[in-house]
């Protein structure tokens, strides 16, 4: 659509201000213009470039391809064009709409006992209609034309049966604290009840997945994964299933993410099952101990640089607690070069005690190790990538690096 607005409907206007700009000059007494005076004038005429130092390259492209080349104009005018479109259209109506809109209206809300009594007149009703119907078969016989007639009017009162039973069962499914809604907005969304069922499964783990976030950084020896229900706030709904996941002593956060991965699925599975078994029982979480509540700060930079005067359990929990993404990092510095940035993706801690040099300091055999004091001993890294260098164990590095001991961590 875009490329056709461009190229077929812009075309014609660019053409009709190069007309009206060689009138303009006719008019004011220029003569003999050629092809490249009449050019000239045209780019005059157009809008200027802005200038300054405060132009960036995305910022200048943008206003070559939005102002100067119409794509602006338009994006504008496809902007009208589905307003218009949309405003035109209606949303389609039948009569199972018409039956679901009126039931939904009765069982909008929260259950109550007045909803109830009346789902149970409908069922009676439909009972009834059910039983004039086998009277009718009764009296008539055999006779097709007769029975017609005495079922018409009857026929007619069940027609909403069928809508009546979708909306009872979504009424009579509702778990404590929900609410019934009109779906037919939703379904134009997210399509029919399948889909619904399949885009719901995926939330679900996704939910479970974004839920079970690694504590290796906090140095926890467990995680987990839960699914919950929504609500109006974030995160805040009640609790369905939980599954508790071991974090090992040396474990990073991309192996604990595979395992939380499997969990997450197994959990979906059964928590679904649940549900359609009526086998639930959600837990508000304003009834979970303020013990079990782990706090999940927002990860920026600065959060990933390593502070060395730190110790050596806390240095080597945020170094595996964020590999391999975004990787805890550090900066390398020697007195007669510019200091380094190192990503650091695997490390262990040296189980004595006790550095005896200032935190940051490099100790090497410049062949196979390198350890880095912190304020109550040294941690060794493992594996680790220079900025401009590929990742790389330690003794690669080591290999190619001059007097890394001559080098300190800040």
């Amino acid at each position: 659509m875009l490329l056709f607005l461009k190229k077929i409907i812009l075309p014609p206007f660019s053409r009709l201000r190069k007309a009206r700009i060689n009138r303009q000059d006719r008019h004011s007494g220029a003569c003999c213009d050629g092809p490249d005076a009449v050019r000239m004038k045209w780019r005059a005429a157009r809008l200027p470039l802005p200038s300054g130092a405060h132009t960036g390259p995305l910022r200048h492209e943008g206003y070559k391809l939005l102002l100067r080349g119409g794509l602006g104009a338009a994006l504008v005018c496809l902007l009208a064009v589905q307003i218009v479109s949309t405003r035109a259209v209606k949303p389609p109506s039948s009569e199972r709409e018409m039956y679901y809109r009126s039931y939904s209206e009765r069982l909008s809300g929260p259950p109550t006992a007045e909803k109830d009594a009346f789902l149970d007149a409908e069922n009676e009703r439909f009972a009834a209609l059910h039983a004039q119907l086998e009277q009718a078969a009764a009296q008539a016989g055999g006779d097709t034309f007769l029975l017609e007639q005495l079922t018409a009017d009857t026929e007619r009162q069940l027609r909403p049966e069928d809508t009546f039973r979708e909306a009872e069962a979504q009424y009579r499914a509702l778990l404590p604290g929900q609410s019934y809604v009109y779906a037919s907005g939703y379904e134009r969304l997210f399509g029919p009840v399948g889909a619904r069922e399949t885009l719901a499964y995926m939330g679900l783990l996704v939910f479970a997945l974004l839920l079970g976030l690694s504590q290796t950084m906090a140095g926890e020896t467990e995680s987990g994964v839960t699914t919950f229900m929504l609500n109006h706030e974030i995160d805040k709904g009640d609790i369905l299933c939980r599954s508790r996941v071991p974090i090992g002593p040396d474990e990073c956060a991309g192996t604990l993410h595979d395992k939380l991965m499997v969990a997450g699925t197994d959990l979906v599975v059964e928590t679904v099952e649940k549900i359609a078994a009526g086998d639930i029982v959600p837990v508000g979480q304003d009834d979970i101990a303020p013990a079990e509540i782990r706090e999940a700060p927002k990860i920026f930079k600065d959060t990933c640089r390593i502070d060395w005067k730190s110790d050596r359990r806390t240095v080597f929990n945020l170094i595996r607690g964020l590999s391999p993404y975004p990787v805890a990092w550090s900066e390398l510095r020697r007195d007669d070069a510019a200091p380094l940035a190192v990503k650091i993706y695997r490390a262990h801690p040296d189980p004595d005690a006790g550095a005896g040099c200032a935190p940051g300091t490099i100790l090497s055999d410049r062949k196979t190790f390198l350890k880095v004091a912190c304020a109550d001993g040294y941690v060794f890294l493992d594996e680790l990538q220079v900025a401009g260098k590929k990742r790389m164990p330690v003794a690669d590095l080591l290999r190619g690096f001059q007097r890394i001991d001559a080098c300190v961590f800040v």
